[in-house]
């Protein structure tokens, strides 16, 4: 029932409405619920369900009892007007830890933090090093040595000196190169040299067998006797610049055209004194005039010499040769 706080229980009330209206007072008292009365008392607290917080009745309106109290903590100042805050701290059992923002070795105190936590569940490196699983070579001092998978070293050079490495610059110290596919060799200026030291000779392999060797004395040889040629029909040598050129003891000596291609003897650097023409039939030799005409006269003058040469028939043609007269 609704309840008139200023004029209930009237004089001209009966005594059935005066309990129950007694009643309604006391159950609103206790139960700070005034929705349904009026004239309340100003100064009257109740608890507000709807905005979950006590208010207090200034005769016109309910207000935020927070607003109005002293010596309370309110929860817009997120504990701001504490009058101690150490004395809080200490109230709720804080350390000093509670206030530091880093912790470091000047103010850390406790037991060894676990390596299940994140620590290394020990005060000392030893331990330490026991309990993280760290084996001998965590101890080790760098550089670390060439028998134990180091360099031995702590510059490029000493690490190269320890490891018998070579330098991408000149080197000396090079004594093989194994499964090389591609030396690439740029030299800014000048010329490229292969140099041996000492009686060493240089030698060329193709599918790991020897094909060329330069020896000791500078002569150029096949690795295999009557092998290999120099140069081939699509890739020929221009010159070739001799002295002289001696058959072997074991060979036939054979100067060999390509088929319709004659052979020249040149003399005097540009001359040509002699003329082997080829064709596709037949082989034709010319001799050119040096000097001056014979005085031999052919068939009349028995020569003292015969050429035999055939030709590809295998027919015999015959050059008389004369003393020099």
């Amino acid at each position: 029932m609704a309840l008139d706080w200023t004029n209930d229980p009237a004089t001209s009330d009966v005594y059935t409405t005066v309990l129950a209206q007694l009643l309604e007072r006391d159950v609103a008292a206790v139960t700070m619920d005034f929705t349904d009365d009026s004239n309340i008392p100003t100064g009257a607290i109740r608890w507000s369900v709807a905005n979950s917080r006590f208010e207090k009745w200034s005769g016109a309106a309910w207000a935020n009892l927070s607003t109005a109290l002293t010596d309370v903590c309110k929860t817009a100042n997120n504990l701001s007007d504490l009058a101690d805050s150490g004395t809080a701290r200490t109230n709720l059992g804080l350390g000093s830890l509670a206030v530091l923002s880093t912790v470091s070795n000047a103010n850390f105190s406790g037991t060894d933090l676990s390596v299940a936590n994140g620590g290394t569940g020990a005060s000392d490196a030893a331990t330490a090093r026991g309990n993280l699983g760290c084996g001998t070579i965590a101890v080790e001092n760098y550089p670390l040595a060439v028998a134990k998978g180091g360099t031995g070293a702590i510059t490029a050079a000493l690490a190269r000196a320890a490891l018998g490495a070579a330098a991408s610059g000149v080197n000396t110290d090079i004594t093989s190169l194994e499964a090389a596919t591609n030396i690439d060799i740029k030299p800014s200026s000048g010329a490229i040299n292969l140099i041996t030291m000492s009686a060493s000779a240089i030698g060329f392999s193709t599918n790991g067998v020897g094909r060329w060797g330069i020896g000791t004395t500078g002569t150029l040889s096949p690795g295999l006797s009557n092998t290999y040629a120099i140069g081939a029909t699509n890739a020929v040598v221009s010159t070739i610049y001799s002295v002289g050129i001696q058959g072997h003891a074991d060979y036939n000596f054979t100067v060999k055209g390509q088929a319709g291609r004659g052979i020249d003897f040149v003399v005097d650097g540009s001359y040509t004194a002699m003329t082997i023409i080829g064709t596709t039939s037949a082989n034709y030799l010319q001799v050119f005039n040096q000097g001056g005409n014979s005085t031999k006269a052919p068939q009349t003058v028995a020569p003292d010499d015969w050429w035999e040469i055939r030709d590809a028939l295998g027919v015999a043609r015959f050059i008389p040769l004369y003393a020099a007269s």
